[in-house]
């Protein structure tokens, strides 16, 4: 009998040591794995881990190495400590909004102009919520942590197929079957039916709740080692041990199968068009932050609005854009009080006048880049022409802004807007400022130079 304590007690003395070590082993491997994937520190809003959190995962297309890549999708994921539920929003990759300190562009580009700390703010500014961590993976990446938990089981709806470059060419056959890296990749990436981005940010949402059902399963627990050091080279992030141990356990109170999921902006808040040269996804601002505060059950859903600037876009592509009108001019925005102007010295030449002057009496965006929207110069002698080739520019300074395409004058002289008439499918614009006649600019262009945006491209 004594015999037989004596090995229950070694038998238990070696299971403890197991536990003990199999546990610090764990501890140690999250440890490397966090000091070895901190990306760029971040000035971003602490979670005390007892409020909602929010989190953007985004995914960067590196294959060539790019040094300053965009960030193709973004995956805005939130959950709520207290009631153990989740949502999960696509924010489409074309979506037109106001970089900080660049101007409007594509939202996907803020990851290209200043990492994850200026898509992080590009995205906050955009949905009125605070983002406390951001998580960047790439194509690799993806493929390593869908490979380390063993693939997935999937539902591919259609046949995908699209040669790339060789290496990420896409193969797919319709069905239900066993995603390994390579083949998720694809089901992810797919875009060029119909559907287009759109279709594709519903499949990635899939996905990604399928993937955290695999993540919680105890056989993936079991593997965390191994899938943290297949992730460790790809990933970067702000969080630290102790904010990544409390999410996981967080993570692990949510049912997966209760995920609220949606696209941002969504159909009826959008409208694809081309500006500035770019097929791109005007959003209605407003109601994208209504729709993600009323999924997150803010208390300001209802009341959320947005600045003129933020939907000056919206406004005016929804009432046709400015050259796809043929009976009336587009006017800009009505301008803002402005101070008493100064006298300044009479020039001695026409002065040109810049679509990205700073001097903005009105509410128009400004683009990021040096503008050739507005028309020519715009002299004492109120006949120059103009040589626009695109929308309406931003407010000028001393003289008057004028021409394009657009059918919509400049705006110049302490932000007075020009106006215009169209004449044979092109547009007659005419803008008056504060030290000139009045300056008349003519354009040829029609009205294709803003066809609405095919989905498929």
């Amino acid at each position: 009998m004594a015999k037989r304590r004596r090995w229950l007690w070694i038998a238990a003395a070696v299971l403890l040591v197991l536990v003990l070590g199999t546990g610090g082993y764990y501890v140690w491997s999250i440890r490397h794995f966090v000091g070895a994937i901190q990306g760029e520190s971040a000035d971003l809003p602490q979670w005390t881990g007892t409020e909602r959190v929010n989190i953007l995962m985004m995914g960067v297309d590196n294959r060539n190495h790019d040094p300053h890549p965009r960030s193709d999708t973004m995956v805005l994921v939130s959950v709520d400590p207290v009631t153990k539920t989740a949502q999960m929003f696509s924010i489409m990759r074309d979506t037109w909004y106001k970089i900080p300190g660049y101007g409007y562009e594509k939202i996907n580009a803020g990851y290209a102009f200043g990492g994850p700390q200026l898509a992080v703010k590009t995205v906050e500014d955009f949905l009125q919520i605070p983002i406390h961590y951001y998580v960047v993976t790439d194509f690799v990446g993806f493929e390593k942590v869908v490979d380390a938990v063993g693939g997935v089981d999937l539902n591919v709806e259609k046949s995908m197929n699209y040669v790339d470059d060789g290496v990420y060419d896409i193969h797919l056959k319709a069905g239900y079957q066993h995603l390994d890296g390579a083949h998720a990749l694809m089901y992810v990436r797919f875009r060029h039916d119909a559907e287009s981005d759109f279709g594709r940010t519903q499949r990635q949402r899939e996905f990604l709740l399928a993937l955290a059902n695999r993540l919680k399963a105890p056989s993936s627990i079991a593997k965390l080692p191994i899938i943290l050091q297949a992730m460790e080279p790809y990933v970067r992030t702000n969080m630290n041990f102790g904010d990544m141990i409390r999410l996981a356990g967080l993570m692990r109170g949510v049912d997966i199968s209760q995920v609220q999921t949606a696209q941002i902006p969504q159909n009826q808040d959008l409208l694809p068009e081309y500006v500035d040269g770019q097929a791109v996804l005007i959003p209605h601002v407003a109601a994208c932050r209504q729709t993600v505060h009323r999924m997150l059950g803010m208390a300001d859903a209802s009341t959320l609005t947005a600045s003129a600037s933020e939907d000056y876009y919206w406004n005016l592509y929804k009432n046709g854009g400015p050259a796809k009108s043929t009976t009336k001019a587009v006017a800009a925005p009505a301008p803002q009080p402005a101070p008493a102007p100064q006298p300044v010295p009479e020039p001695s030449a026409p002065a040109q006048e810049s679509g990205n002057s700073s001097d903005q009496g009105t509410t128009t965006p400004t683009n990021h880049k040096p503008s050739t929207d507005n028309g020519g110069p715009s002299g004492n002698s109120g006949n120059e022409k103009g040589n626009g080739s695109g929308q309406p520019g931003p407010a000028g300074g001393s003289q008057a802004g004028s021409g394009g395409t657009s059918g919509g004058g400049g705006t110049g002289g302490n932000g007075l807007p020009g106006s215009g008439t169209t004449n044979q499918g092109g547009s007659v614009d005419t803008g008056t400022g504060t030290k000139g006649g009045t300056g008349a600019a003519t354009s040829s262009a029609s009205a294709q130079n803003f066809k609405t945006l095919h989905r498929a491209g």
